[in-house]
């Protein structure tokens, strides 16, 4: 990466990938990529520079500038274009190409924080549950899912919430309910979020991915599925309410890894099960 920078550097034009997200913060920025789900935190100098990798400076403005804005010697500017060029390598966030520096340098604009401002600008996940509908009765069931509540968002107004979050620079989306595969428009939902650089994970209990709906999640990031299993076998059918429960999580588990889908096993421990979590934890390897 740093040979990359060094060479022509007049003629060497960095850019952040568009999928990458940066988000400025009181102590500098963040790097995100939503597709390996991995992040970086810049100090000042290193928020600046990466600002500055918009695909229009130079290798040689960026230096120059960072140079100056910071007081910066020709080894202290080396040296810190180097340490961010690996942080950005890291999260295969950057890309050259080969052209003409333009006349004057595009400076990213900075942010003002006041002191009282909070320590992110924005949290870094954020839990969604999408609809109460369910079509399991578990027993510690938190939110007393069953039927879908009068006043949850409609397709519009979830494509909204999920622009809003966006916008706010939330980095992780985790979907839950209820069900959220029983919810009609999912897949919709799940495009807009993807459209927008966001890492989503969906808490599901397994029981009903459809075939279709399976297909329709492996052409999108989709990045996560977590399936619940609360026990073996009958025990798991009992805290959940329904018979066959067990038998159609583990289904659904083999068929998410059969499409290369990464899944886990989210168990919900209370003092009916904690006899049996060792046997989960054998299930999950």
């Amino acid at each position: 990466m740093a040979d990359s920078w060094m060479k022509n550097e007049e003629q060497v034009i960095p850019r952040l990938y568009s999928f990458i997200v940066y988000r400025q913060e009181r102590f500098g920025a963040l790097i995100f990529n939503p597709y390996l789900g991995i992040e970086e935190e810049l100090d000042p100098i290193e928020a600046f520079i990466a600002g500055m990798c918009n695909g229009c400076n130079s290798c040689r403005q960026i230096r120059v500038e960072t140079k100056r804005r910071f007081a910066l010697s020709d080894n202290e500017v080396g040296r810190r274009i180097c340490e961010t060029v690996q942080k950005l390598g890291n999260t295969y966030a950057i890309a050259y190409r080969s052209g003409s520096e333009s006349e004057r340098p595009k400076i990213p604009d900075t942010s003002v924080w006041c002191d009282d401002d909070p320590a992110l600008s924005a949290p870094r996940n954020a839990i969604w549950d999408v609809t109460y509908r369910c079509n399991l009765k578990c027993r510690h069931c938190l939110t007393e899912s069953g039927e879908a509540c009068k006043d949850e968002l409609d397709t519009p107004q979830a494509l909204k919430l999920v622009d809003n979050l966006a916008e706010a620079g939330v980095l992780y989306l985790s979907l839950s309910g209820g069900e959220p595969l029983l919810r009609p428009d999912i897949v919709t939902i799940l495009k807009h979020i993807a459209s927008k650089n966001m890492r989503v994970e969906i808490a599901s209990n397994g029981v009903n991915i459809s075939d279709k709906v399976l297909n329709e999640i492996c052409a999108l990031p989709v990045f996560h599925v977590q399936i619940s299993i609360d026990g073996i076998g009958p025990q798991h059918d009992e805290l959940r309410g329904m018979q066959g429960a067990f038998k159609a999580s583990c289904a659904s588990i083999k068929k998410l890894q059969e499409h290369d889908i990464a899944v886990s096993i989210s168990t919900t421990v209370t003092s009916h099960n904690i006899d049996s979590l060792e046997s989960i934890i054998s299930l999950a390897a």
